[in-house]
């Protein structure tokens, strides 16, 4: 379902190339990327990403921890090789995706 609402958002890009699930530098998998823009796009699943909603005792758990260290490294790693990071909560996505493309529009006017 997340595919599809991404989809949505994306075509309202008037025209603007993206690619999905791409491998930067054979290092990280990102979901979207912008090309000519360096921008990436990343839809975060609550749990996996640690939103606060999903965590115990506002605790992330192990799982979490892991990923959440992850996402920062990476997100370090990407900007580091010039590209601007972007990440939406899946809960975002789906309950305001008109909010979403607007962003992700702001984002590619001032790139």
């Amino acid at each position: 379902m997340l595919l599809s609402l991404s989809l949505h958002i994306l075509n309202q890009l008037d025209g603007i190339e993206f690619e999905e699930q791409v491998l930067i530098n054979n290092k990280i998998c990102v979901d979207i990327l912008i090309k000519n823009f360096n921008l990436v796009v990343e839809w975060w699943g609550e749990y996996w990403h640690g939103h606060p909603s999903k965590l115990k005792d506002k605790q992330p758990d192990k799982r979490q921890k892991r990923r959440m260290a992850l996402d920062k490294s990476q997100r370090k790693y990407l900007e580091k090789c010039g590209s601007t990071v972007v990440s939406f909560w899946e809960s975002t996505v789906k309950q305001n995706l008109e909010s979403v493309a607007k962003d992700i529009k702001k984002l590619l006017s001032y790139s």
